[in-house]
């Protein structure tokens, strides 16, 4: 197996055709992230020019993988919960789309030997990759298990799994409601009805599918986002929104981006931000005005765009709700994979008793949230959080 390191953007775009006809092959586990025009997007807009590369592997000639990392300072934070303790500088490793392409049958095991051996002799300089959302089973996990020398090691960063959860589209909407509890369809069915009641002049659901069409989504979104408890309690970043129309236009031009805007009486409420790549749908980002948070929209906007989806010629095989738990995502959910977030790092780094120590307070933090919850004083403890968090913005 053969591997070539690319390190200009303009080389990627070189080897376009050949990476899309890769990525875009049925026998290709691949993201939605891998595509050529992403890829030089994103490379160009989050790392320096010395900080990243493209890893192709060949075997017989033949594009057989294909993984894309980049290197940025950042500060590690020792959390508990919502608070950080200490902040640590590192230099930190991201694989984009969190993942490797790969075909079906590759050896894996060759691929990720040469791509370990690439990180420890031949790469950018690292201390510590961060892989944010990863499900428990990926091979991964198996890859980067010896603890000898300087060999990299990944390990999960909390103790206790995550979920991701998912829905496999059934073969009608018919079908998907009958599979709810009758309760269940009854409360979704009147949401809806209460929501259209709430608007003189209706309600509708506008999809977003073409690169003219990003940045009157991203207007919209903009707008609903700046009500959202998102923004009250998440810090911004400089130049978000000139981001927001670059990555999206990139996504919007190879046919993926697939995001939506729910209106009532033309007031945009609420909003789903993602794409579909191969018959998967990437459900990326949701939210809606907390003015109108007792009528529920974020309910009826994913009863409204699931209905929609289905009804599509290609409609996707499988929906991604992303990591972490959430009742919206039980509720429209048919299944769910056990997942972490996890750090890479060589075994002989000292980086690995940072990691000791985070486990340690996330434990604290599930004690601390099982206990409040056992009291029922869970959801009092995460409006004071949530208000303390907004304040010191």
């Amino acid at each position: 197996m053969r591997l070539e390191a690319i390190t200009g953007l303009d080389e990627i775009a070189r080897h376009g055709d050949e990476i899309d006809r890769f990525i875009n092959a049925e026998d290709v586990d691949s993201s939605v992230y891998h595509q050529s025009a992403y890829l030089i997007t994103f490379l160009e807009n989050m790392a320096s020019p010395k900080g990243w590369r493209l890893l192709l592997f060949y075997d017989a000639g033949k594009l057989t993988g294909l993984v894309a990392l980049f290197v940025n300072n950042a500060h590690l934070e020792l959390r508990l919960g919502l608070y950080a303790l200490v902040k640590v500088t590192v230099k930190k490793l991201q694989f984009v789309g969190h993942a490797v392409a790969h075909r079906k049958n590759a050896d894996l095991k060759l691929i990720y030997r040469q791509l370990n051996n690439y990180l420890v002799n031949e790469g950018p300089s690292f201390d510590l990759g961060v892989i944010e959302e990863i499900e428990i089973d990926n091979y991964m996990f198996e890859a980067f298990s010896s603890r000898r020398g300087n060999n990299l090691v990944l390990d999960t960063i909390a103790k206790r799994n995550e979920v991701i959860r998912y829905l496999d589209f059934p073969p009608s909407w018919d079908v998907y409601l009958a599979s709810m509890s009758k309760k269940t369809r009854y409360n979704l069915k009147r949401a809806v009805r209460i929501f259209s009641e709430t608007f003189d002049s209706g309600v509708r659901l506008e999809k977003f599918v073409t690169p003219e069409e990003v940045e009157y989504f991203l207007r919209a979104k903009d707008e609903i986002y700046a009500d959202t408890w998102q923004a009250r309690t998440l810090p911004d970043f400089p130049g978000r929104k000139t981001w927001g129309i670059r990555e999206n236009s990139a996504l919007a031009q190879t046919g993926c981006f697939k995001s939506y805007v729910l209106y009532g009486d033309g007031e945009p409420i609420a909003y789903i931000r993602g794409y579909q790549h191969k018959r998967f749908y990437y459900f990326e980002e949701i939210g809606y005005k907390q003015r109108w948070a007792g009528i529920s929209p974020g309910t009826v906007l994913n009863y409204m765009f699931l209905n929609e989806l289905m009804a599509e010629t290609e409609a996707p095989h499988r929906l991604s709700f992303g990591y972490g738990e959430n009742k919206y995502k039980q509720i429209f959910g048919n299944g769910k994979a056990e997942a972490n977030q996890a750090y890479l790092y060589r075994h002989d780094s000292r980086i690995r008793y940072l990691l000791a120590i985070q486990r340690q307070l996330d434990a604290l933090y599930r004690l601390l949230k099982d206990v409040f919850t056992g009291l029922k004083m869970d959801a009092y403890l995460r409006r004071m959080l949530k208000g303390k968090k907004s304040q010191s913005q």
